[in-house]
């Protein structure tokens, strides 16, 4: 089964997905295979892999991006014979910027081919702080409770003032991702 997670960032969709890929590969979710892609539209290759000796779609090394098309996505994605687990970040279909009538389509094939999971946040104030956060240490994840700590020691130590229009920005963003998650669902 394929799994997309619906995302506008800093709501956990990455360690849901990665949760996802690991207990599906686990077990074996009717395919021997379960790949983790992380973003569907930046730029997938299908390459051959030795050790499953068999074609295998992953990111594209070193050339993310928004230079293929969602045919082409699509073209991919159905061209694999395992399943996926996959995210869509609200903020990349946005700045693709490709036609009304290419990402309709596009979201139709998802709702028909994938199981679609749209992460949220309970507490916005909570999503809107974080984001701040993620600006201010320029780190959109830490993989490491090291790297963690050292992130919030500087800013505990430094200290960081978050204004009121920064809040504002990621609270507005936050309520078109909800808008976009109802519109890509219809």
């Amino acid at each position: 089964m394929n799994v997309l997670i619906l995302t506008p960032d800093r709501v956990g969709s990455t360690l849901l997905q990665r949760l996802i890929s690991v207990y599906a590969n686990i077990n074996e979710n009717y395919q021997p295979l379960t790949v983790n892609l992380h973003e569907l539209t930046n730029g997938l290759v299908l390459y051959q892999n030795d050790h499953f000796n068999r074609k295998i779609l992953g990111k594209k090394d070193g050339a993310w991006g928004y230079h293929q098309s969602l045919e082409t996505v699509v073209g991919f994605i159905e061209s694999c014979d395992h399943d996926t687990v996959s995210r869509l970040a609200h903020y990349h279909i946005r700045n693709r910027q490709d036609q009304l009538s290419d990402q309709l389509a596009f979201y139709q094939y998802l709702n028909d081919n994938f199981f679609i999971i749209a992460a949220r946040r309970q507490n916005l104030f909570e999503h809107a702080l974080s984001w701040a956060i993620s600006v201010e240490s320029k780190k959109l994840n830490v993989y490491s409770a090291q790297e963690k700590f050292q992130i919030y020691q500087q800013i505990n130590r430094d200290k960081i003032c978050i204004q009121q229009d920064v809040i504002k920005k990621y609270l507005d963003a936050y309520t078109l991702y909800m808008d976009w998650v109802i519109d890509i669902s219809a």
